[in-house]
């Protein structure tokens, strides 16, 4: 008997019910536990970059597992959606009780700022040249002894690129298949071309080599995917980096000063579907900013979340940043006012 998918909605439902029924079972008079901001900051971090893993993924949830995460921090759940298209024409928050919900439309189909590399290389393979051109990036690979080359380049899936990888097909052999993606091979004496489209990302790939099929084959299996890397150039005097996490479709920078924690992290508007921001009971407050011409939420510290949140919605490049610590507002607006692409390409 096939075991039924638990939708997030059921989820949350069964989570708040779980919740009220534990509630009820505590002594009239016994304080609640109160969690500090590193360990929620951490739970929040631990907990996106296991929905980071599984969101492309067709698996059976374990509720009993989720739930022990959920109870643990429930201050913020990012919630993401495989079928949410790139970009998005606008954002909307809803207000209920003391949920904060930060919701995003999705309307555009440019994803060519995502990053993209082959999964393995041959060994003696180094990347020699990078070109990047509005939606289009092209990548060389070369072995200096072998004197093979790898000529990997990728844009987005306009109709006129989709033409020409059908058009391909036709004098083309089915070279991998993994679910609804197939890469295609075409090769001629000493050259070689794979290529596909890729539905899940609305990217085309072509790469060429003097490589055979199977070689290419095994470099190309799997993928790659991340993000440029945003970084604050600036941070409280006494905080230094301690952790860096680049998983698509986030990456988290986390620094401490003693045991104090200040948690960046920035996500693909394309993958999120909103932001839920529980006060955990309190009073719903929020302020709306702008920094560096960008529209900002500042979610301030409470009697029961100690640590404040400023989320920062990026259109251009299609990015929300959320800033989190225990520091005074002007401190995190300093801190995402000094946010810049720090590095596209690796």
């Amino acid at each position: 008997m096939n075991a039924a998918l638990i939708t997030d909605t059921q989820l949350k439902k069964g989570l708040l019910a779980y919740l009220d029924a534990c509630s009820a079972k505590v002594p009239a008079g016994m304080q609640e536990p109160l969690f500090s901001v590193q360990h929620d900051s951490r739970m929040r971090l631990i907990l996106s970059a296991g929905k980071r893993r599984e969101s492309r993924r067709n698996i059976r949830r374990s509720a009993a597992a989720v739930l022990l995460v959920l109870v643990l921090s429930f201050s913020m759940v990012m919630a993401f959606s495989a079928e949410a298209r790139a970009g998005f024409q606008g954002w909307f928050i809803k207000i209920r009780k003391d949920l904060i919900q930060y919701e995003f439309n999705h309307t555009m189909d440019d994803r060519a700022y995502i990053i993209c590399a082959p999964g393995s290389l041959p060994e003696g393979f180094e990347k020699a040249e990078t070109t990047i051109k509005d939606n289009y990036t092209l990548k060389l690979y070369k072995n200096d002894l072998s004197g093979d080359t790898i000529r990997f380049e990728y844009s987005n899936a306009t109709e006129t690129m989709i033409a020409e990888v059908n058009r391909q097909k036709a004098s083309a052999e089915l070279l991998l298949k993994d679910g609804i993606i197939e890469k295609y091979c075409i090769q001629d004496g000493n050259y070689c071309r794979v290529f596909w489209h890729d539905p899940q990302r609305q990217l085309v790939f072509f790469v060429d080599s003097s490589l055979d099929k199977s070689a290419l084959a095994s470099c190309f299996k799997t993928m790659n995917f991340r993000l440029p890397l945003y970084e604050p150039t600036w941070i409280p005097e006494g905080f230094e980096e301690v952790d860096k996490e680049m998983i698509y479709p986030s990456v988290d920078l986390l620094y401490m000063k003693s045991d104090e924690m200040l948690l960046f992290t920035y996500y693909d508007i394309a993958e999120l579907e909103g932001i839920d921001i529980d006060r955990l009971g309190d009073s719903v407050d929020y302020k709306k900013m702008t920094i560096n011409q960008l529209p900002a939420y500042y979610f301030p510290a409470s009697k029961r979340v100690f640590g404040s949140d400023l989320v920062i919605v990026d259109e251009e490049n299609n990015l929300v940043y959320i800033v989190c610590a225990i520091l005074p507002e002007d401190v995190l607006v300093s801190i995402a006012e000094s946010i810049v692409c720090s590095e596209i390409e690796w």
